[in-house]
C-alpha cells in the first residue's frame, strides 16, 4: 500500500500465488505487454489456464475461432461522472466565449447602431444621439410589452422593430440551443446522480468491450449515438474529469482509485461515483473447454469474497492520494457554435435594408 506521502507500507499480498497454491497448480507469471498475444499462449498449448486481473482477451479469438470457456469474478461496477463545477455566473459568462465571439459581437453591435443612426438621420434629419438612444429604449419597452407612446405610422420605428425582432430571435435561439447547454451541461448546476441524469445531459458513454452487455438498460438509439468503447487506459476517465462530456463505467476498485487521481487546483474531486444496478468482471480466467479447474476456481474466488480479503484491499484504495492533476480550461464557445444565430441576424439585416430601399429609394 502507499501512504499519502507516497511511501510503501504494510504487507504485500500475492493473490495470484494464493489461488494457485490452494488449487495445487504451478504457475508461470508473465507480464503480457501486448494483450493480443495472450491468446496465443493457450491456443498453442503452452498453458491450460490464463488468468489475471485484466481480462483483456479477444472474445472473437477465444470464443469463436477456438472452443474455450471463460470464467469471471463478478463485482460491482460504478459510473464515474463529472462533478458539478460551481463558479460565479459572471465569471462563467466571461470564460465561456472565445475572443473571436466577443469580437464578432462587438463589430455586429457597432454596425447595427451605425445602421440605426443612418436610418434616423435620413428620415428625420436628426443627428442627435440622445434621440436615437430614446427610440432604442422605446423599442425595448415595446417588445417587453411595457407602456410606451408608439407612433405606428413611423417607418423608422417599423424598421427598427424588424431589427429588434430578429435580434430577439437570434439571442433566444442561441440561449436555448448552445448557451443553455453550456450552463446546464458543463457547469452542471444540477448534480448528476442517476443514469437518467447521464442521458439528460447527453453525456458520452465510456465502457470496456467486456462490459457492453451491462448497457442494456439504455435506449438502443442513445447507445448507438453516444457510445465510445474505452481501453483500460486513462483516456476516458480524463475526458470525464476535464472535458466533462463523458460518463465511464468502471469496476469499484478502479473507480475509487481513479477518483483520487483526478483533483482540481483546490484538491477537490473532478469526478464522482454513482452506483447503478450493474455487475461485471474484475478477475478473468480462460480455460480449455471442459477444464476441471473451472468450477474449482469459481468456488475459491467466491470464498475470497466472503472472507473479506477483497473488501480489505478495496478500503485501502481510499487512502491513496496521488499528486495534482492539471486543471484544464473549460471548453469555450467559438464561431461554429453560433453559426445559425449569426446567419439569422444577417437575414434580419437584409430584410430591414430591403424595407428601407423600397420606401426611400
Amino acid at each position: 500500500m502507499l501512504s499519502k506521502s507516497g511511501e510503501a507500507y504494510g504487507v504485500e499480498v500475492d493473490i495470484l500465488k494464493m489461488i494457485s497454491d490452494s488449487l495445487g497448480i504451478s504457475i508461470k507469471q508473465k507480464y503480457i505487454k501486448y494483450w493480443l498475444n495472450s491468446s496465443n499462449y493457450i491456443i498453442n498449448n503452452e498453458c491450460d489456464v490464463l488468468y489475471g486481473n485484466k481480462g483483456r482477451w479477444r472474445s472473437d479469438t477465444m470464443s469463436y475461432t477456438h472452443d474455450y470457456t471463460r470464467m469471471y469474478l463478478f463485482e460491482r461496477m460504478y459510473w464515474m461522472v463529472p462533478t458539478p463545477d460551481f463558479i460565479p455566473r459572471y465569471k462563467y459568462y466571461l470564460k465561456a466565449f472565445t475572443e473571436q465571439v466577443w469580437f464578432l459581437w462587438a463589430i455586429s453591435s457597432i454596425c447595427i447602431c451605425f445602421f440605426w443612426y443612418i436610418v434616423d438621420r435620413v428620415l428625420h434629419s436628426k443627428t442627435g444621439l440622445y434621440e436615437l438612444a430614446k427610440k432604442f429604449v422605446g423599442e425595448f419597452r415595446l417588445l417587453s410589452e411595457q407602456d410606451y407612446e408608439y407612433e405606428r405610422a413611423s417607418i423608422t420605428q417599423t424598421i427598427i422593430s424588424i431589427l429588434m425582432m430578429f435580434l430577439t430571435f437570434t439571442w433566444n435561439q442561441f440561449y436555448k440551443t448552445r448557451f443553455q447547454y453550456f450552463l446546464t451541461g458543463l457547469n452542471y448546476q444540477d448534480s448528476i446522480d442517476t443514469i437518467k441524469d447521464i442521458m439528460k445531459h447527453r453525456l458520452k458513454i465510456g465502457a470496456l468491450t467486456q462490459t457492453l452487455h451491462l448497457l442494456d438498460h439504455f435506449p438502443k438509439n442513445y447507445i448507438r449515438k453516444y457510445l465510445e468503447v474505452c481501453d483500460v487506459s486513462e483516456t476516458c476517465i480524463n475526458r470525464t474529469a476535464f472535458h466533462k462530456d463523458m460518463a465511464v463505467l468502471r469496476p469499484i476498485i478502479r473507480a475509487r482509485y481513479e477518483r483520487h487521481l483526478h483533483l482540481d487546483e483546490n484538491k477537490k474531486w473532478l469526478v464522482k461515483q454513482i452506483f447503478p444496478h450493474a455487475f461485471a468482471f474484475q478477475i478473468c480466467a480462460v480455460f480449455k473447454a471442459g477444464h476441471p479447474l473451472f468450477s474449482t476456481m469459481n468456488r475459491y474466488i467466491a470464498y475470497m469474497l466472503e472472507s473479506g480479503l477483497t473488501d480489505f484491499i478495496k478500503r485501502k484504495y481510499d487512502n491513496i492520494a496521488e499528486g495534482e492533476s492539471p486543471f484544464l480550461e473549460t471548453q469555450k464557445l467559438n464561431f461554429d457554435h453560433i453559426y445559425a444565430p449569426v446567419c439569422l441576424l444577417s437575414f434580419g439585416l437584409a430584410i430591414s435594408l430591403v424595407v428601407f430601399y423600397l420606401k426611400f429609394c
